[in-house]
Order: structure tokens, then sequence, then C-alpha cells
């Protein structure tokens, strides 16, 4: 373990280049994939509010923490940015977990930028290139890059002072895992990633190193070479998802539902669909809502405040006759325990599961109706 948790190279931006060119990179190709299209003032402006909100952290941070306090050395962390630390528990109960979450402004968070200094994130900054701000729409702007620095030095120190053995972490090809993955790398720390959700087939991905990666569905497999660096030396391990990480309950009211799962990506697409079963679906039926982790509850209480055929809620309820999903893996969850499940798949994209052929694909809002129409007539209007 480094001294300093700035270490050499990193303080140089050698490492650091690298994890950012990967954030950039795979989040237009994500962007590509899902056809999102993105307003660069719109992304400008949030990055500029992603960037005050950590500076305002780290004042606060050198403010309230004036004392440094050294913390007792862990042989295993979890670190979470997400909803998901429920895979970390099912990989080891025990684990102690460290939440990250750039949007919140609690005691906890702002705690996690103690000891992190302005100098040592210019350091970073000006070692680090913003190399595609022509041909490139999403987020390769100085406070993105500026943020993206002041997230790895947080990183950097809290392993620093933390020394463990081994981090475990639930994502994929985001930001965080990158960073997690090079500050491993040069310390010579264990590194372990819990697969979370589905694998795409990704055009000219950049990879990330990882010594174990623990994946819940078999069919995911293949698709490994589009996320990890030298697939043939990790180490695989099968960790099944658990019925009770998927807190399904049981409505009590009676009414009949068919629900539908959204993704983060594009929200207007989910809202076409839900208006499109809205349009096919019995009047008697209601359409619970469930937004992906990832999303904000206000994008669909706002579209359907009025309609009392729709219900949002982040509970998942097992007594439903039906659920519609563009391509979120909750729907293979629900297939799991029965439920008939209907996936969209808006965007064509080559995603493990839909690969299998084992479950039921269409192509758009047009084609759900018309499957619906002839395999679940009881449901349809007019039937």
């Amino acid at each position: 373990m480094n001294t300093s948790f700035e270490s050499s190279n990193t303080q140089n931006g050698y490492g650091f280049q690298f994890c950012y060119d990967a954030i950039v990179d795979n989040k237009q190709a994500a962007i590509d994939l899902h056809g999102v299209i993105e307003k660069r003032s719109k992304i400008v402006f949030l990055t500029i509010v992603y960037a005050a909100g950590i500076v305002f952290k780290l004042v606060l941070a050198k403010l309230i923490f004036k004392k440094y306090f050294p913390v007792t050395s862990k042989p295993r962390i979890g670190l979470n940015w997400s909803r998901f630390a429920g895979r970390l528990r099912d990989f080891d109960s025990e684990i102690e977990i460290y939440d990250y979450y750039y949007s919140q402004f609690s005691l906890q968070q702002i705690e996690l930028f103690k000891g992190v200094t302005l100098s040592s994130i210019f350091k970073l900054f000006l070692a680090t290139k913003c190399s595609k701000l022509d041909q490139n729409s999403y987020r390769d702007n100085i406070f993105y890059k500026f943020a993206c620095c002041a997230e790895f030095r947080m990183y950097q120190k809290l392993i620093h002072e933390l020394q463990p053995q081994q981090v475990v972490v639930a994502g994929l090809n985001d930001r965080h895992t990158f960073y997690l993955s090079e500050i491993c790398r040069q310390n010579s720390i264990s590194y372990t990633l819990v697969q979370h959700g589905c694998l795409f087939a990704i055009n000219n991905p950049k990879l990330c190193s990882v010594d174990e990666f623990v994946y819940c569905y078999e069919f995911s497999l293949p698709f490994l070479k589009h996320y990890i660096s030298e697939v043939e030396r990790v180490k695989l391990t099968y960790l099944p998802i658990q019925p009770k990480s998927l807190s399904m309950v049981t409505q009590e009211d009676g009414i009949p539902s068919i629900a539908f799962a959204c993704m983060p990506t594009n929200p207007q697409a989910n809202i076409s669909l839900i208006d499109e079963l809205l349009e096919t679906i019995n009047e008697r039926y209601r359409i619970i809502v469930y937004p992906h982790p990832r999303e904000s509850l206000n994008i669909y209480q706002k579209s359907y405040s009025k309609n009392d055929r729709v219900m949002i809620s982040q509970d998942k309820y097992k007594n439903v006759e039906l659920v519609v999903t563009r391509i979120s893996t909750i729907g293979i969850d629900f297939d799991r325990i029965g439920l008939p499940v209907v996936f969209v798949n808006l965007e064509r994209s080559n995603t493990d599961y839909l690969m299998t052929g084992r479950y039921q694909v269409v192509k758009d809002g047009a084609e759900l109706r018309t499957y619906l129409m002839n395999e679940f007539a009881t449901l349809v209007k007019g039937q």
C-alpha cells in the first residue's frame, strides 16, 4: 500500500487518463446503443451542477472535520453508489458497505471527502486531457472532468485509510467501476465485480480489469468480453439472484393489475409504452409502474397524477397478471416465479438474455398491442 493516497502515477495522470477516456467512450457507446439524444447545453449545465456539488462537499468537509482521526483497516469492503447494495450482501452478508451518492449532502456523504484537497484534484485535472470535445456529445467537458478527478481522489483516500485486501462493488462499466479498478490495481488489492443487471454487446468498449466477477445469469458469460479485460484469467463465481432480494409483496386490495418495469435511458419511451398499455388494456385493470432504481418517481408521478388507473410503486407485486418491460432484468426475476413477461426491445439491443430465445420479445408498441390481443385477449379492451 502506498504511503500517500496520491500515488505517483495517478498524480501525473497516467492511470486516471485511461479511466476518464473509458468513462466517456463507454457512456457514449451506451447512448448510441439506446438511441438517446442528449442536448449538449443541458449536459453542460448538469455537469456544472455536479461539479459545484462536489466543491460544496469539499468545503463543508474541511469546515466540519477539522481534525483527522484515522479509521480501522478492513480486510474486505463493499463500495456502493446505486441501489444494489443487496447484491453485495448476497455475496457477503457481513461485508461493511460504504455508500456514495453524489446528489446527497448528508453528513456521511460529506465525510467521504475529508482529507481530499483541491490541490490534489487540480494536479490530476491538469494532467488529464479532454480529448473528445469535438466528436463526443456526452460529458467530456472541464466540469465533468473536475468532478471525476474529485471522485477518484475521494476513493483513493478512502481505500488508503481502510487498507482493504479486497474491494467488492456491484457495477458494470460505469465511472466508479473504472476508478476502483485502477486504484486497486495500483495498490495490489483484489477487485471483485458483482453483476447486477444485463450485459450488452458493445462495439469497441474500453475494458475493465478485475480479479473476480460474480455473475447472476449463466447466459451473461459470453458477453463478458465486452466488459472485462483478460476474461480467461478472471475468477468466475456464480451467485444467482436470491428470492429475498426481489422484495416482492402481495396486493391486498384485489384490483387486477399488470406491471410495467421502466428503464433509466429515455424515460419518454417508457411513458409512450405505458400510454400504449392504457389504450389497449381493459379499464378494469390497473397498471403498476416500477421506475428503475436510478430514476426519480417524480417523472411518472407528474405524468400520471390525474390517472387513477396508474400506480407508481417501488414495491414489486407478485400477484399481477402480466409484466411488460423494455429490457429490464426485473422481467427475468418475474419469469422465474412463473409470471408471464413481455420484453419490448425498442433499441434492438443485443442483450445477453434476449439472445437466448427463451423470452417473449416484441419490437415496439404496435407489436406489443398485437401480441396482447392475440395472447392475452381477456386483458384487452372490447374483448
